[in-house]
C-alpha cells in the first residue's frame, strides 16, 4: 500500500508486481456502485483476453466497495482509493497515469462486459493501426429505465 498526494489530495495505491506491461490497462472508476461492482469485476477478470491491468479507481465511494474488491486476489488488478471524491473526470486522469498498458480500455463499475470483448478491440485495433478508437455496442439490462443499443453482428 502506497499514501501519496495527488492533486493536493491524499490517496492509497496498491499495485502487485508485474513482469512485462500488459497490453490493455482498463480504467474501472468506482462510485456508488456496489450492487453491480462483483459482475461487473469478474465479468472483466473472465475475459477471453487476459493480457490486461484492471485499474480500479474508486472515488471515495461510500458503500461497500472496498470490502467488494477486498475478496480479489487477482494479480492483474491494481487498486487506487481517494480519500476524499474528486469526481469522474480527475479519477479518470489519474488512472491514465498510472496505466502501463499499449491500450486504454474503459469501463464502468454497473457494467457488464461480454467475455470476447476485449479480444475483439484488441484484435481490431491490432489489425488496423489507422484507427485510434473503438467501441462495442451495448444491451440494455436492469429495471428498464435506460435505453442501450447493441449490434448483435459481434
Amino acid at each position: 500500500m502506497i499514501t501519496n498526494n495527488l492533486l493536493g489530495k491524499e490517496f492509497h495505491l496498491n499495485r502487485k508486481i508485474m513482469i512485462s506491461p500488459p497490453k490493455v490497462s482498463i480504467l474501472f472508476p468506482v462510485y456508488q456502485t456496489a450492487d453491480f461492482l462483483k459482475e461487473a469485476v469478474d465479468s472483466i477478470l473472465s475475459q477471453t483476453f487476459e493480457d490486461f491491468e484492471l485499474i480500479v479507481l474508486n472515488d471515495c465511494s461510500p458503500d461497500n466497495a472496498e470490502e467488494i474488491l477486498d475478496e480479489y486476489d487477482d494479480s492483474r488488478i491494481v487498486r487506487y482509493r481517494g480519500t476524499q471524491n474528486f469526481g469522474l473526470g480527475n479519477v479518470l486522469n489519474v488512472g491514465l497515469s498510472m496505466a502501463k498498458g499499449e491500450y486504454i480500455a474503459r469501463m464502468d463499475s454497473d457494467d457488464i462486459s461480454l467475455p470476447n470483448r476485449l479480444q475483439f478491440q484488441v484484435d481490431y485495433l491490432d489489425a488496423h493501426p489507422e484507427y485510434d478508437l473503438v467501441s462495442v455496442g451495448m444491451r440494455e439490462f436492469g429495471d428498464g429505465s435506460a435505453l442501450h443499443f447493441y449490434d448483435n453482428e459481434t
